[in-house]
C-alpha cells in the first residue's frame, strides 16, 4: 500500500503502488478467493475485486489492443454521467454531472460491474503524464459518492508498471454486469455519502465564509492563469474568473497540462506530506475538521485533489461536481453569482522542483 493514511474497513479511499495491484488481480486471476489474500497489506475489504481501465468515452478506445492489468476491463465515464450537452450541441443545466437520482446512478454502476460489496481498483491507461490520472481519480469520486466502501487507484497506472517491468495482460478482460448495485440485504441501503459533493446552493451560501477562510474553505484547484482570470483551454463555455474567496492550489500551467502533483518520470503521485505542505503555504488546511470544498472547470481536477485530501486524512472534503462552468455559466442564477477575476496571487512555491529519478 502506497501513502495510505488509513485503510478503512468502511469508507476506504486510498493510493495503491502498481505491485499491490498486480500481485493482488494476478493472484486472484490464478483461482485466489478473497479469504486467501488475507496475508497481504491492507488486503480487499469486500466481497470480491474488480479492476477497471477508466476512460472519458469508450468509444474512442474499442478495438484497439492494449496493454492492461490482470483482470482489467474498461468503462467510459460517459456511461455514468448525465451530458452536459444536447442533442443539439447545446449546453443545459444539469445540476452537476453525476445523476442526482440514485436509483439512476446505481443501476449504471451494476451495468459496467460494480455492486456496493466490490473492491474496486481503478486506473487510467489511455492518459499522457501530461494529464495525470484524471479520469480514474474522478471515477473513484463517483463511487466512493455512491456507496462503493472499498476504492483504491492504482498510483502511476500503466506508466508506473512499465518502468517496473510487470508483465501486463494484453487485452482486457470481459464485463460482467451485475443485476443490481444492491442485494436482498443491503436494498434498503441509502446514499450515505452525500457529504462528498458539493452543490451550488451550498457554495454560494457559504462564499461569505470561505472570504474569512474560518470554518469554510473553497479551493480552486485549476491553474493559476485560470484562477486569476487570464485565460482556460475549454471549448464549450468562455467564462473567465474564479469563486470568491477561493484558495488556487497548484496544478500545472494549463487546462489540460498538469504535473504539479505526479512524478514526471513514472506518473506516481508525489508524497502527500509534500503536498500537503505546500496547501498550507497557501493557505489550504483541512486537517483541523473545517469544511473543504474542491473545485475545477468541470469536476475532474478537483477530484484528485479530493483524492489526495481524503488520503492525508482530511474528512470533511468535497467536490463541486459542477464546478466553475456552472457556478459561472450553466446555473439558472449564474448571472448573479460573485464573481472575482484578475488578481494575481503571491509566486508561492509550486511542487515541480526537484523529482526524483
Amino acid at each position: 500500500m502506497a501513502q495510505c493514511a488509513d485503510c478503512l474497513q468502511q469508507d476506504c479511499v486510498s493510493l495503491v503502488s502498481v505491485d499491490w495491484a498486480w500481485n493482488i488481480l494476478d493472484r486472484i486471476g490464478k483461482g485466489a478467493q478473497i479469504k486467501d489474500l488475507k496475508s497481504f497489506e491492507h488486503p480487499p475489504a469486500c466481497s470480491r475485486v474488480v479492476c477497471v481501465d477508466v476512460h472519458y468515452e469508450l468509444s474512442k478506445v474499442m478495438g484497439h489492443m492494449v496493454e492492461c492489468f490482470p483482470l482489467a476491463y474498461p468503462v467510459g465515464l460517459n456511461e455514468i454521467e448525465d451530458p452536459f450537452l444536447d442533442e443539439n450541441g447545446n449546453m443545459y443545466f444539469r445540476g452537476g454531472n453525476i445523476p442526482r437520482d440514485n436509483t439512476v446512478l446505481w443501476k449504471r454502476l451494476a451495468a459496467v460491474g460494480i455492486s456496493w460489496d466490490t473492491t474496486v481498483l481503478v486506473y487510467t491507461s489511455g492518459a499522457d503524464l501530461q494529464e495525470g490520472p484524471l479520469a480514474a481519480a474522478r471515477f473513484l469520486w463517483i463511487l466512493s459518492y455512491a456507496g462503493v466502501p472499498d476504492v483504491r487507484l492504482i498510483d502511476g497506472g500503466l506508466h508506473a508498471g512499465r518502468k517496473q517491468g510487470l508483465q501486463l495482460q494484453q487485452g482486457w478482460s470481459g464485463r460482467k454486469r451485475v443485476p443490481t448495485f444492491h442485494d436482498d440485504d443491503s436494498k434498503n441501503r441509502v446514499l450515505t455519502n452525500l457529504e462528498y459533493l458539493a452543490t451550488t446552493e451550498e457554495v454560494k451560501a457559504c462564499v461569505p465564509k470561505a472570504k474569512t477562510k474560518s470554518s469554510y474553505l473553497i479551493v480552486d484547484t485549476r491553474s493559476e492563469e485560470e484562477h486569476t482570470g487570464i485565460t482556460h483551454d475549454y471549448e464549450y463555455f468562455d467564462s473567465l474568473g474564479r469563486i470568491p474567496g477561493s484558495i488556487n492550489i497548484p496544478w500545472g500551467p494549463s487546462t489540460y497540462i498538469g504535473g504539479d502533483l505526479w512524478r514526471s518520470d513514472t506518473g506516481t503521485t508525489l508524497p502527500i506530506r509534500d503536498i500537503v505542505r505546500v496547501w498550507q503555504d497557501r493557505g489550504l488546511d483541512g486537517s483541523d475538521g473545517k469544511r473543504v470544498v474542491m473545485y475545477c472547470g468541470t469536476g475532474w481536477r478537483s477530484a484528485y485533489a479530493w483524492l489526495l485530501a481524503r488520503v492525508a486524512g482530511w474528512r470533511n472534503v468535497a467536490n463541486y461536481d459542477g464546478g466553475w462552468l456552472e457556478y459561472s455559466t450553466l446555473h439558472p442564477e449564474a448571472e448573479e453569482h460573485e464573481k472575482e477575476a484578475y488578481g494575481r496571487i503571491s509566486q508561492a512555491k509550486h511542487l515541480l522542483t526537484k523529482q526524483e529519478n
